[in-house]
């Protein structure tokens, strides 16, 4: 379930969910932003935080809601990142309201088979 709070301006914040997966090389994100706009997300780095953010589009009534399950707010979600993470190779995708990030591991920091040599 998103998590909900209030900004200072008054305005809602959702924290989208978010599946997180895992190999040797890379740290893979999948953030769900439904009704956002490719132009209305901002991914970026603050010191060790990972920070997306999308504003959602005001979604006005035809008449009086009767129901609204959906929760109307803008979607902000902050991830620490620790210094295996090459901040230089950070790609983002977003796709049908599915924003997809790729961190990549240093180079120094992926595991490696180390050859032995002798007799």
């Amino acid at each position: 379930m998103n998590d909900i709070k209030e900004k200072d301006d008054g305005r809602r914040t959702i924290q989208p969910v978010c599946s997180i997966g895992a190999d040797e090389s890379i740290v893979s994100l999948k953030l769900e932003l439904p009704g956002v706009r490719k132009d209305d997300i901002e991914v970026g780095i603050d010191d060790d935080r990972l920070i997306v953010s999308g504003k959602v589009a005001e979604d006005p009534a035809v008449g009086t809601w009767l129901l609204r399950e959906r929760p109307q707010g803008d979607y902000v979600r902050s991830f620490t990142i620790d210094d295996t993470i090459d901040r230089e190779r950070i790609d983002a995708e977003y796709e049908q309201g599915v924003m997809t990030i790729t961190l990549r591991l240093k180079e120094e920091i992926k595991p490696r088979r180390i050859e032995i040599t002798g007799k």
